[in-house]
């Protein structure tokens, strides 16, 4: 129960306990207030200072005594049964005690008003039974407004704190007492108090990292002295156990003698912008790392506002220092043109302005002069960016410095002349030589022949072991002198690739070594294989020699079983080959069970005159496989072999379906 209102409403008492009720018409109508009897037993408004009800809610007496429920209509509706309730509770009151309460009135034009009210027992019936209470009624509408315009501001402040996860605070210099806002027991990780707590400054710093509290304790303490505000970021370790890092600012406020009484700041969390800060600037090292390591740099270019943008990377590239000289360079087209040699100016020109035309990308070489005189060649590559209508809004690009790979190709093409040059002379020089050996070793052969066959019963046994040697060291030399022609032949072969079925191929070179294949009992079993781009007389002569290889390296007590199969070559295995993709390779496996080789000559083998068995066990000049690999060479493949000793071999053959 209050007592605001107890001195008025006793002092009224006396008074409107009069049966003349047209006397204290006359003198409270001009009270401040809304003054009213209910009569309890009949329901009904006994008296009210009719002026007062004019002047607060727009009725006249008269209306008042038309409504059938009296003094209540005037209740907001919403109020009603609330305050139904508190005039029973006034009813029940012992003498001299009251009753407070809010609530809305209604106006006559359709809003409300608030009104505080006051209600005491004002008489009594024979038996003790409250018959009238009086009510004095106080508009608070304006000072209402006002406490809940204060409270959304409150809560205003709460949601702005947590929005931006912020907090303010105040610190009294002479008690050391701080207040804390809601915002500031988030960030520190607290449930926000019912009621004000007892807050110090050291149980502030205490959470501050022990790192960094000393620092902030002297600043706070110089700020003090000097009265001077304070910013500063420091680490927190909030009570979750949560590390922080908060932004802070304060402002010192001093008396009228010019001593400072308080200290009132606000902190905010500004963790993830310091992380999004701290990334960014790694990010700006590495890429900057990177634009050094791979010389090349980034830039950007402003239709709209004409501007230009160079990352670090672009001053270098330019000869300009971009911590030094970053400020004062005026990054327009002009800047770059004084940098072109005189040559270069017409083709960059005629560049740019193809690329504003219709183009998304390019990519261009262009020569560059540096600031201190050097030379050097670029590669840029720009995209341009549209807006929704389609014109250019900017274009961004990253430039490389690829002089040291150009001298690179460059001498590497040298190279490559000299040695396609040294390869042609020693290809002519083989087909020559072996060309011009056969005539002796056809005249050795042809004598050696003579000697056996009208000299043989002179010679004697030692004479024709000899002979038999000799004969035999000829017929060596002529399969050698053959080969090497066949391979002088191979690297300097100008036949034209057709299209062509290498099943058809493969059936060829089974009829030529049909009587071979029947002597050694030779089993080949092959799949279709397909039809490309080829030399055929080459690839004739490849299937030629892998059939015998596969045929003269059997094992002794086992028939020879060659199986030869062919595939497509997936993506990943053109990747994993290096290949381009965008081509169809085929792949062509022939696989034997003969005696195989070990894993570490499975490149020796293709080498020419490389063998890794005597003549006497295996006869063969050593070019055989040289010859297998110089024809899928000229048709831009690759062959490779596998195998295990005694558990035979694998060779197998990529070849493009077309050569363009």
């Amino acid at each position: 129960m209050g007592n605001g209102k107890n001195n008025l409403l006793h002092h009224l008492i006396p008074e409107l306990s009069k049966e003349n009720t047209d006397s204290y018409q006359e003198n409270y109508d001009y009270f401040p207030s809304l003054i009213y009897i209910l009569d309890l037993d009949k329901n009904s408004v006994q008296y009210i200072n009719a002026k007062v009800l004019c002047d607060y809610l727009g009725y006249s007496l008269n209306d008042v005594q038309q409504w059938d429920d009296h003094m209540l209509k005037l209740i907001f509706s919403d109020d009603l049964k609330a305050v139904r309730q508190e005039i029973g509770k006034i009813g029940k009151l012992n003498d001299e005690e009251e009753r407070a309460f809010n609530c809305r009135y209604n106006h006559k034009e359709g809003e409300y008003r608030y009104f505080r009210t006051y209600g005491t027992v004002l008489k009594r019936d024979k038996q003790g039974k409250a018959s009238f209470i009086l009510l004095v009624a106080e508009d608070v509408t304006d000072k209402t407004k006002s406490e809940q315009e204060i409270l959304a501001l409150k809560s205003l402040l709460v949601d702005t704190e947590m929005l931006l996860q912020s907090g303010s605070w105040s610190w009294d210099i002479k008690t050391g007492k701080m207040q804390w806002t809601n915002g500031m027991y988030a960030v520190f990780g607290y449930e926000a108090p019912a009621v004000d707590c007892d807050i110090s400054m050291d149980f502030y710093l205490k959470h501050i990292h022990p790192s960094e509290v000393s620092g902030v304790r002297e600043l706070l303490n110089k700020s003090v002295e000097e009265k001077q505000d304070f910013d500063c970021i420091f680490t927190i370790i909030s009570n979750t156990g949560e590390k922080k890092v908060l932004s802070s600012k304060a402002k010192i406020i001093a008396d009228a003698e010019g001593q400072v009484v308080k200290v009132t700041g606000i902190v905010r969390d500004i963790s993830k912008q310091n992380k999004i800060n701290r990334d960014l600037f790694h990010y700006r090292e590495m890429m900057q790392e990177k634009e050094e390591f791979l010389n090349q740099g980034s830039w950007e270019w402003n239709k709209n506002e004409g501007i230009n943008s160079w990352s670090h990377g672009m001053y270098r590239l330019f000869g300009y220092n971009s911590i030094q000289e970053g400020s004062v360079l005026d990054l327009n087209k002009d800047l770059f043109k004084i940098h072109l040699p005189q040559e270069e100016k017409k083709i960059v020109h005629e560049n740019w302005n193809e690329l504003l035309k219709d183009k998304m990308n390019y990519t261009r070489e262009v020569t560059i002069i540096t600031r201190e005189g050097t030379r050097k060649q670029l590669e840029t590559y720009a995209k341009i960016i549209r807006n929704s209508e389609g014109k250019i809004e900017r274009i961004i690009g990253t430039s490389r410095d690829v002089t040291p790979l150009r001298k690179y190709e460059k001498s590497l093409e040298e190279k490559i002349n000299e040695l396609n040059k040294s390869n042609k002379e020693l290809e002519e020089f083989a087909y020559v030589a072996s060309h011009d050996l056969q005539e002796p070793l056809r005249k050795l052969t042809t004598f050696s022949e003579r000697l056996q066959s009208k000299f043989s019963d002179k010679l004697g046994a030692d004479g024709m072991l000899y002979l038999e040697r000799i004969v035999a060291a000829s017929e060596n030399m002529r399969v050698l002198i053959e080969n090497l022609l066949e391979f002088s032949r191979t690297a300097r072969s100008s036949h034209l690739f057709t299209y062509t079925d290498l099943s058809t191929v493969l059936e060829t070179v089974k009829a030529d070594l049909e009587l071979k294949i029947d002597e050694t009992g030779t089993k080949v079993i092959s799949d279709p294989l397909p039809a490309v781009e080829v030399i055929p007389l080459q690839m004739k002569q490849l299937f030629d020699n892998l059939l015998n290889n596969s045929i003269k390296f059997k094992k002794k007590e086992l028939p020879s079983v060659i199986t030869i199969s062919s595939s497509i070559l997936s993506n990943a295995e053109k990747d994993s080959l290096y290949l381009p993709v965008e081509k169809n390779y085929y792949k062509i496996v022939v696989r034997d069970n003969g005696i195989g080789f070990e894993k570490e000559y499975s490149e020796r083998i293709f080498q020419i005159f490389q063998r890794l068995h005597g003549k006497s066990e295996y006869p063969g000049s050593g070019i055989g496989l040289a010859i297998c690999k110089k024809i899928v060479e000229n048709h831009n493949g690759l062959i490779y072999a596998e195998g295990q000793p005694e558990e035979g071999a694998s060779f197998t053959v990529i070849l493009p379906e077309r050569q363009t």
